[in-house]
């Protein structure tokens, strides 16, 4: 298959698991929340607290040095399996042991076993990741979605089986070490390289080297999708931090989920045709305005009926957060496509270069923060807005230099997308001042024909003024009615193009 055909494939695997897996999830969950009490939740909350920053240093950026490096010899494979088993180990024992201190912390005995026992995962899942890495590394998406929605299928049942016999927050403790485990254990399976008894230095420092600006990477974005939440929470309360959480949530998990979708399957596709720069910037372009022609009129829509939908979904405690959801939505848009641009540092083996933009991003993003804090919860919504703005030029322009794409190019290939938008919105706010002034139509009409009428003439603007990205979404379809192929099926072991060992 071509390039393009495995990638629009891989795509459309990566969504099937993601949307499967939400739902499965979701439903799961509603069930355990009638079979188990709020405190359950609250104590594997605790957990997650820690648990999630351990998740972080779990693979040392060697999965994605998989993905990137070309020519792999088994000294690079093997090397990195069993230095992602030591690590996983010593994270293990480093989180066990500190789970005293954790229960201690929150004046949660029971917390100590609790942690312990989930402190496993991390050792569990590293017998898995080199293998989803080979897997991704020729998108073979179809595989890590039977994968993951098997091993989601499989310890969701043995969750409510629990909960329903009365064990509690165990059998939240039991889903979460048993999803590894599944996971683990068919990614072994069904990749076709095995580890061998192999550990070369000289291989495994070629792929650290690449990989451990990647891990510092990680820990700038972690503190910098963070210190808002904890800023608010510490200095302006837990009010305003609910108003700006739920607008967070629903400010960056829809575009959150198409673009984590694309860009699952966007690095892998990248890394192909990493030295081929004209094609490299066709798919870039390409893949943004499929991004953006998602996205941007999701959240323009948004900021124009968020008080009618705040009032509808969320109900009248909630007012504080409509300004709230406008000013993120704005964030939203932007960032669905600049979040994008570190691919572009990935293909090209510049990770270095990647660490120091994101610590460099950081800074500001926090730096904003704190000035936003003497305006409220809306300063701090506000200085996110700025801050993005500020850096929405640079978050390209660095990385573009790379592949010698022109930002102004990226940006006029995203018109047609931009001007559609803008005449939505234009359509929705007439609309909007008409019924809410005139017709003194309820909050649930506002929604209802906002909604309805935006995606009528988005839909008619993109067609009129970009029949192209309208025919590329029909070849997207035909491919995907075509099915399956048996290639699809290759295991990564079985093609990646080995090098002997020197």
């Amino acid at each position: 298959m071509s390039l393009k055909t495995r990638t629009i494939k891989g795509i459309s695997w990566s969504a099937m698991s993601q949307i499967t897996r939400t739902l499965l999830i979701l439903g799961i969950t509603t069930a355990l929340a009638r079979l188990l009490n709020p405190n359950d939740f609250g104590l594997i909350a605790m957990v997650a607290v820690f648990a999630n920053f351990f998740v972080i240093l779990d693979d040392m950026g060697l999965p994605a040095a998989i993905i990137y490096k070309k020519r792999l010899t088994e000294g690079h494979l093997s090397s990195g399996f069993w230095l992602n088993i030591l690590e996983g180990l010593v994270l293990t024992v480093i989180l066990a042991g500190t789970a005293p201190f954790i229960a201690h912390l929150y004046s949660k005995p029971q917390l100590t076993t609790i942690i312990i026992v989930m402190s496993t995962t991390l050792f569990i899942s590293s017998f898995g990741m080199l293998q989803g890495a080979l897997l991704a590394k020729q998108l073979s998406f179809r595989l890590l979605a039977i994968t993951e929605i098997t091993a989601t299928v499989l310890s969701s049942v043995i969750a409510i089986t629990l909960a329903a016999l009365g064990f509690g927050v165990w059998s939240l403790v039991a889903q979460s070490v048993s999803l590894s485990l599944f996971t683990a254990v068919l990614l072994f399976i069904v990749c076709k390289w095995k580890p061998k008894l192999v550990f070369e230095w000289k291989p495994l420092k070629e792929l650290l080297a690449y990989g451990m600006p990647l891990l510092g990477y990680g820990f700038a974005s972690y503190f910098s999708r963070n210190m808002d939440n904890l800023l608010v929470g510490k200095y302006l309360g837990s009010d305003q931090l609910g108003d700006y959480a739920m607008s967070y949530r629903f400010c960056i998990f829809p575009w959150g989920n198409v673009t984590a979708v694309i860009s699952r399957v966007m690095f892998p596709a990248m890394s192909t045709i990493q030295e081929d720069h004209p094609r490299l910037r066709n798919a870039y372009m390409q893949t943004n305005k499929y991004i953006a022609a998602v996205t941007f009129p999701m959240m323009a829509g948004l900021i124009v009926v968020a008080p009618a939908f705040v009032r509808v979904a969320l109900g009248p405690n909630w007012k504080g957060a409509i300004v709230l959801i406008q000013i993120l939505a704005a964030v939203g848009l932007m960032q669905s496509i600049t979040s994008t641009a570190r691919f572009i540092y990935q293909t090209q083996g510049r990770t270095v270069t990647l660490l120091l933009w994101g610590t460099g991003s950081t800074v500001v993003f926090v730096a904003s923060f704190i000035i936003g804090l003497h305006w409220n919860v809306r300063g701090v919504a506000a200085a996110y807005l700025i801050a993005s703005a500020a850096l929405f030029y640079p978050n390209f322009a660095i990385p573009f230099r790379m592949i010698e794409l022109k930002f102004w190019k990226f940006m006029a290939g995203l018109s047609s997308v931009v001007l559609a938008t803008a005449g939505m919105v234009a359509a929705i706010t007439g609309l909007r001042m008409f019924l809410e002034r005139w017709a003194h139509a309820g909050d649930t009409v506002v929604l209802v024909a906002g909604v309805s009428l935006g995606i009528v003439v988005y839909l008619g603007l993109i067609a009129a003024l970009d029949r192209g990205l309208i025919r590329g979404l029909f070849d997207i379809f035909r491919e995907l009615r075509s099915g399956p192929t048996s290639e699809e099926d290759l295991a990564a072991g079985e093609v990646i193009e080995m090098e002997p060992d020197r």
